[in-house]
């Protein structure tokens, strides 16, 4: 019995055991599972992570891409991954405000994205994100006959499209404040940048069908790059002293305290702080302005043929200006704002001093016109920690940005490498030249050295010589220095070619011509239906015969000087009704197209100057169209050479010639010795002061925060370019627009 029960209770016992162990296996294998499960579920959520990384990073590649549309729109076209300036790509937009507009964007031609960006409304964008003006995707490019440039696209970008590729690209308003929002468009408003670029990614699996595994879109936001706005070749934020007979040439030299000229030029006539020459007078007609209006009785500067006064004449320099908000010392014993007053017949414009040098102007604190005797001098805003930041944000994306720290001396780094500031940014350099850019150059402790009380420590002051980095240097773009003063001695630069100003002109209009009726007339307007032509900063025209350029023929007449004088010049003739407009040589050519007045200069080959030396003169008027007419290029190639004058009738319009000139001619540095040859292509900005000992020459513009007390010759040249919008475009270095924000959809 006992036998028994022991081997019963075995017999459970072992059963027990084999539950047990079948529990805990059950267990196990439930714990398995779920580890599995979760297991599965990491691996899925870690591919669906990836995908959406993935995605997220070919969007953001093309959005950046497309922000280089605007950068560069010559070289995405020659990369085939610009799109075409089709409409089919486009929306049309309906404006209201401020005035009724319809129309596309860039419809009038040219690349896609390509400068200017405004003002003009063909040039701007004004769709919200679902009426974007310009949507690319599978759709719009098939209707526009490139089906597939999305497939260009993605192959340019992407070794394997598997991973993602771009699905749709919108480019549409920026954010804008104050703006009515109707149909679909921005009205009126405030705009902070040029255009919003959206950009979707997607990436799938399979061929056919293809099933839809991720999708993602990168915003970016660009602004056009900003530049400072120099208003001539010299401007201090405090005093001027050129008492080492500095010149300054081509522009506006201005001082916001108290300024000395030692070496003034003799330029065009000026009434008063707002108003020069007004030669639309007589222009045409006696007695009529250009516009077909009798002259007016009062006031001087609208009583005379002024045309008649400046023709023929030689004068130094018609575009310089002297402007101080303290005084100029030198100019007159009274204490006047415009020392040497344009305000009678009988004065020659070429007698030094009176009326030869009118144009400077001191105790510019205010205005009051025009027209008036005081107008404000303004020294461009020029902000540290703006500057400072974008150099930063974009240092990391473009080559040609930099933002350089201090280390000692006249030494700065990228956080790579060290160099003297000479080497930085010497572009005429022999070997590795520096690259035209924007060199931000930072104060002792990086901080604010602007304002009242203001921490920033300037760093020493910088004098550039031979021993520097040799004696050829050139600084190219904008160099933004941050020392207490800059100066150089013994260097020049290594020659290179400059565009003179464009030909001087009056913006006031022209007369229109209706050229939809039976007989074409006047009718009474300034400017083509709907536009705006005068005070619009540039020189309009009316092209009648759609040759593309200004018709000028012209004439003998006897023009009569405002004091008396009666001589005979070549001057344009005027359109008629029933003439045929072209220039002279042109079969059956008789009169010129409707334009703004402007007066034909003839142009010296070479500007001179070498250690304060005048320059040579230019003399106003037209040549005898029957004679050979002075041909000088205004156009160089790629390469950077003057491209040759073609001679014939019409003439050649890329150089001088009877007709309107936008562009002066190129020379070839700035006379006969080395130092003639700029040691500055661009901007030059110090927050400290400004000197030089030496007879260096300079083109662009020259702005000090601090005092400018010159004691050597420098010759300083304006590159007209900045005013007029294209020095951007001499440089294709420099960065277009930047991104001031970048959003996802995370």
């Amino acid at each position: 019995m006992k036998t028994l029960i022991r081997k019963i209770k075995k017999t459970r016992e072992a059963g027990s055991a084999l539950l047990a162990t079948l529990m805990v296996m059950v267990g196990l294998s439930l714990l398995s599972l779920a580890f599995v499960a979760v297991t599965e579920t990491e691996s899925t959520i870690s591919t669906n992570e990836r995908d959406y990384a993935q995605t997220h990073a070919v969007a953001e590649a093309g959005a950046r891409v497309a922000m280089e549309w605007f950068q560069s729109p010559q070289w995405a076209n020659t990369q085939g991954i610009l799109p075409p300036n089709n409409n089919a790509l486009k929306t049309r937009r309906t404006l209201t405000l401020p005035g009724t507009y319809a129309g596309y964007y860039k419809e009038a031609g040219g690349l896609l994205f390509d400068k200017p960006f405004k003002p003009l409304q063909n040039d701007r964008f004004y769709g919200d994100e679902d009426h974007a003006d310009v949507i690319i995707n599978a759709t719009t490019c098939a209707a526009a006959g490139v089906p597939t440039f999305l497939t260009t696209f993605n192959q340019k970008l992407f070794a394997d499209t598997n991973d993602g590729e771009i699905i749709d690209i919108r480019v549409y308003a920026p954010p804008m404040t104050g703006a009515s929002l109707l149909s679909g468009f921005y009205n009126e408003g405030v705009r902070y940048g040029v255009a919003t670029i959206k950009v979707t990614a997607a990436r799938y699996s399979g061929t056919s069908p293809r099933r839809l595994i991720a999708q993602r879109w990168v915003k970016i936001v660009v602004a056009e790059w900003p530049f400072p706005g120099p208003q001539g070749p010299v401007q201090s934020n405090a005093n001027i002293s050129t008492g080492g007979a500095v010149g300054v040439h081509w522009g506006r030299m201005t001082a916001e305290r108290d300024m000395y000229i030692k070496r003034p030029l003799v330029g065009l006539p000026w009434y008063d702080a707002w108003d020069s020459l007004h030669f639309e007078n007589g222009y045409y007609t006696p007695g009529q302005n250009s516009l077909g209006q009798a002259e007016a009785v009062v006031g001087f500067e609208n009583q005379y043929d002024w045309f008649g006064r400046i023709l023929g004449k030689d004068l130094e320099d018609l575009w310089y200006e002297a402007r101080a908000k303290g005084n100029i010392t030198n100019s007159a014993a009274t204490a006047v704002p415009h020392p040497f007053k344009f305000n009678s017949t009988a004065q020659n414009i070429v007698n030094t001093p009176d009326v030869g040098y009118s144009n400077w102007f001191q105790y510019q604190n205010h205005d009051d016109g025009p027209p008036g005797d005081y107008k404000l001098v303004i020294f461009p805003k020029i902000d540290y920690e703006f500057w400072k930041n974008i150099s930063q944000a974009a240092s990391t994306t473009n080559s040609n940005v930099h933002y350089l720290k201090w280390v000692s001396a006249d030494n700065f780094t990228d956080g790579t490498r060290t160099l003297k500031f000479a080497q930085w940014v010497n572009a005429g350099r022999s070997t590795d030249p520096a690259k035209p850019g924007f060199y931000f150059f930072d104060t002792q402790n990086g901080l604010n050295p602007q304002g009242p009380g203001a921490p920033g420590i300037l760093t020493p002051a910088i004098s550039v010589n031979s021993g520097d980095d040799g004696s050829v240097f050139e600084m190219k773009g904008f160099i933004y220095l941050n020392a207490e003063r800059f100066g150089t001695t013994g260097i020049r630069g290594p020659g290179g070619w400059y565009n003179y100003p464009g030909e001087p002109y009056r913006d006031i209009g022209y007369r229109h011509v209706d050229t939809t009726l039976a007989t074409p007339d006047y009718d009474g307007l300034q400017c083509e239906p709907g536009k705006t032509c005068s005070n619009n900063g540039k020189h309009d025209y009316q092209d009648i015969n759609n040759n593309g350029r200004l018709d000028i023929f012209l004439a003998q007449r006897n023009v009569t000087d405002p004091g008396g004088a009666t001589t005979s010049r070549w001057v344009p003739v005027p359109w008629i009704s029933g003439c045929t407009p072209g220039f002279n040589g042109v079969a059956g050519a008789n009169c010129s197209e409707p334009h703004e007045p402007f007066l034909n200069l003839i142009y010296p080959l070479t500007a001179c100057c070498d250690g304060g030396g005048s320059p040579n003169p230019i003399r106003v008027g037209w040549e005898d169209p029957n004679a050979p007419v002075t041909q000088t290029p205004t156009e160089m190639d790629d390469a950077g050479n003057p491209i040759p004058c073609v001679a014939g009738t019409p003439p050649d319009p890329n150089c001088t010639h009877n007709g309107y000139n936008v562009d002066g001619p190129l020379v070839e540095n700035f006379g006969n010795q080395p130092n003639t040859k700029p040691i500055l292509d661009g901007i030059l900005y110090n927050e400290g002061s400004f000197d030089t000992t030496g007879n260096a020459a300079y083109f662009g513009s020259i702005l000090i925060n601090g005092d400018i007390d010159v004691t050597g010759t420098p010759e300083v040249w304006f590159d007209e370019c900045l005013l007029k919008g294209c020095w951007q475009d001499k440089f294709k270095e420099l960065p277009r627009v930047y991104a001031t924000s970048i959003e996802t959809d995370q």
